[in-house]
């Protein structure tokens, strides 16, 4: 699925139910330059999920609501919103078996080079970066 967006900073929601875990994926996305929002489950996730979320990725398992059923939530909403769902190593093999309709099921640990390739799977454009425009610099 390669759903380009238009928006000059994209929109991330990271899910997750381990505050570590959700932290370091926000801040491997704000790294690259994205707009981040964070829920610690399903649940919350969907109240916060609007038309400006260019992308949700998610844990799989988690209380309250599993990324199973926010994927099935959110394509209700919203079938063009790609959603990428993480999981431990544990559950990767039966969760590729149960793919649904994620854009893709990575294993944890998230890394910031694993972000960026989320990122590139899900048809983001790179965020606007100022500084590295030479025109903008001299000013």
């Amino acid at each position: 699925m390669n759903i380009m967006r238009k928006r000059a900073v994209p929109q991330i929601l990271v899910v997750d139910d381990n505050l570590l875990c959700r932290n370091v994926i926000a801040k491997c996305f704000e790294e690259l330059g994205y707009n981040v929002q964070q829920a610690e489950n399903g649940y919350v996730a969907l109240a916060a999920f609007n038309s400006s979320v260019d992308l949700v990725v998610t844990d799989i398992d988690m209380p309250v609501m599993n990324g199973y059923q926010l994927d099935n939530k959110i394509h209700e909403k919203n079938k063009a919103t790609p959603v990428v769902a993480m999981t431990s190593l544990d559950s990767y093999q039966l969760a590729k078996q149960q793919r649904q309709e994620f854009v893709e099921i990575l294993d944890k640990p998230v890394t910031k080079a694993k972000c960026k390739k989320i990122a590139e799977l899900a048809g983001l454009t790179k965020p606007i970066d100022l500084y590295s425009n030479k025109f903008l610099r001299a000013v």
